[in-house]
């Protein structure tokens, strides 16, 4: 039986979402190597190296640049929509930039001068790299703009994509999507394929599917009040667990620590914001920033924004299967 809703579905493939995760992807390629090759694309990143250093100044926001997909609903024209990022405010562009974490208001006093940075950096926990960003944000702009234009333009990447939608790579998922919206809910469909629930359930008027070549973790989700995007890599890591023991022992370093056992212990029970662990544990909010950003850089903590705040809740599932890792590396002949 198909159900109808009141909202707008739309399930396709996507060349603004494609660009924007190679961009994440460049910035970070240590944690995609495992799928990708991205030799052709080290002209664009000698010719733009001083935006790809300001890349490594957001070790915890590797998907930053994802989040402008949610300024327009611009899927097929780059240039559209970098058109719509540059008709925004800056104020709105910072709450894209900080993935939502603040609001318009506070983007404004962060905006309003220097001074004023700081002052409120501290107050959400920012660290000096990040202030330092704030603080030369319309270049920051004007560069992230500028480098998607010339990617639109880049051989390397025309020639992916062309090749993807020719050998119709995104079909099965397309089909999978399609199949999986019929009669029930996409907020539902979009939990079963994540493998976890979501803390923020409130119906959005806009849902989006879209099959990603160039994306990891293998699926996330972005949103804002109105839209929620799906977004499923093609490929899944294979990996030789001898050739990658990293993969294996980073999670077992970053719960290494006492706080952090306890941090996940107390989060598997129901979700909590920052100043709530902080007074839990009797720490300061930058001392819980730092054990939530270690957890948080594994996939050993999930994430949600609820009316600004954001809530953090234990990742049993990616936990469980890091601990299976190591049973099985020890078990293997």
């Amino acid at each position: 039986m198909k159900v109808s809703f009141k909202h707008q579905l739309k399930i396709q493939y996507s060349r603004v979402i494609e660009a924007l995760s190679l961009l994440c992807a460049l910035g970070h390629t240590s944690h995609h190597e495992a799928i990708h090759e991205f030799s052709e694309y080290d002209d664009l990143k000698s010719n733009y190296i001083s935006f790809f250093e300001l890349l490594k100044k957001l070790p915890n926001k590797r998907f930053t640049w994802l989040e402008f997909a949610l300024v327009s609903m611009e899927r097929d024209h780059i240039d559209g929509l970098i058109r719509d990022i540059r008709s925004c405010s800056s104020e709105r562009q910072l709450v894209f930039f900080l993935e939502h974490e603040i609001d318009e208001l506070d983007a404004s006093r962060f905006l309003s001068s220097n001074a004023e940075v700081e002052i409120y950096a501290k107050q959400w926990g920012f660290d000096d790299s990040l202030v330092e960003l704030i603080s030369s944000f319309p270049k920051v702009m004007d560069l992230f703009c500028e480098v998607l234009h010339v990617l639109d333009g880049h051989e390397a990447f025309n020639k992916k994509f062309d090749e993807l939608v020719q050998a119709a790579s995104y079909d099965e998922l397309l089909k999978t999507f399609s199949e999986g919206t019929t009669d029930r809910h996409p907020l539902s469909f979009a939990q079963e394929l994540m493998g976890k629930p979501f803390w923020n359930i409130a119906d959005y008027v806009n849902y989006e599917f879209i099959p990603v070549y160039y994306v990891s973790p293998f699926s996330m989700r972005l949103m804002d009040d109105q839209t929620m995007i799906y977004i499923q890599g093609l490929q899944k890591v294979k990996r030789n667990p001898e050739e990658h023991l990293d993969s294996i022992l980073d999670p077992l370093k970053s719960i290494s620590d006492a706080t952090r056992l306890k941090i996940l212990r107390m989060l598997y029970m129901h979700p909590m914001y920052g100043k709530e662990i902080s007074d839990a544990l009797n720490l300061t909010t930058p001392t819980v920033s730092h054990h939530l950003d270690a957890l948080n850089q594994q996939g050993l903590v999930n994430v949600e924004k609820v009316k600004q705040i954001k809530y953090f809740s234990t990742n049993y599932t990616l936990l469980s299967r890091k601990l299976d890792d190591v049973t099985r590396y020890v078990k293997e002949k």
